[in-house]
């Protein structure tokens, strides 16, 4: 069941991700995956959590 949901949102992501690409071009895909590597690496490091302990 979990596998299936995971499936649809990849399928989705992938046609959404092709089309604004296609529409939009490279530059676009550049700084979506610059900003999705940015936001992985700080809740990787704990920036999050840092950021919430002092507000």
């Amino acid at each position: 069941k979990l596998g299936l949901i995971l499936a649809i949102g990849n399928m989705a992501g992938a046609y959404l991700g092709a089309k604004y690409g296609v529409r939009w071009g490279t530059r676009f895909v550049r700084y979506v995956l610059l900003a999705a590597i940015f936001f992985s690496a700080a809740k990787l490091t704990g920036v999050f959590d840092t950021l919430i302990k002092f507000l």
